[in-house]
């Protein structure tokens, strides 16, 4: 047995045990809350709360990487034109499907950034 018998501060028997109390104070320390320490979710939420806060520049820079999609056609009208490997059909439709999905995707980047920014009445 690790326990430890002693008496308290008004003379009465205590058990102890080491293990058992340093498992407590484990417990009780995982479940302090407040302002100091704020919980896993409430970080989160803040963290995502943060994300959402965009700005003019963000949306601009949203709008800018629209213009991407002329790069990825040139980078095409090489694979298709003057690169010495010749691809075949199949990866030039690869190709393609994800020029066309990475579009999407910017261009809803920048609707969010944009819906974002009237909801906060950044702009009007």
């Amino acid at each position: 047995m690790s326990g430890v018998v002693d008496t308290d501060e008004n003379g009465n028997l205590r058990y102890s045990d080491p293990k058992r109390d340093f498992f407590e104070k484990q417990k009780q320390l995982s479940q302090i809350t407040g302002d100091d320490y704020p919980t896993y979710k409430d970080s989160v939420n803040a963290t995502l709360a943060e994300r959402n806060m965009y700005n003019r520049f963000e949306l601009e820079d949203a709008m800018s990487n629209l213009h991407q999609i002329g790069e990825d056609i040139e980078t095409i009208i090489y694979a298709i034109g003057d690169s010495p490997i010749k691809h075949t059909e199949d990866q030039l439709l690869n190709m393609l499907i994800g020029m066309k999905q990475l579009h999407d995707t910017r261009y809803q980047k920048m609707w969010n950034i944009f819906e974002s920014l009237i909801a906060n009445k950044t702009i009007k």
